[in-house]
């Protein structure tokens, strides 16, 4: 009986261990996703948000407002 456990436990050994590998790597890929998550909500939260779309639209195309000058210092 302690011989027929011993067969049992050594074939899932194996299995257990690729299992726990596996769980292993899924959970490195999550974390890398809910990173990049992070990241795209951030720039989302950023593109959209009202108060600064005027920033925004100055960092993309280089536009500014009227009331804006632009100074060169020369020596």
């Amino acid at each position: 009986m302690i011989s027929v456990a011993a067969v049992s436990l050594g074939r899932l050994l194996p299995y257990l261990q690729s299992q726990v590998h596996e769980l292993e790597v899924t959970r490195a890929e999550l974390a890398e996703a809910e990173a990049a998550n992070t990241r795209l909500r951030a720039d989302f939260d950023r593109y959209f948000d009202p108060a600064q779309a005027g920033r925004v639209i100055q960092e993309q195309t280089g536009y500014r407002s009227r009331s804006e000058r632009q100074v060169v210092w020369t020596d």
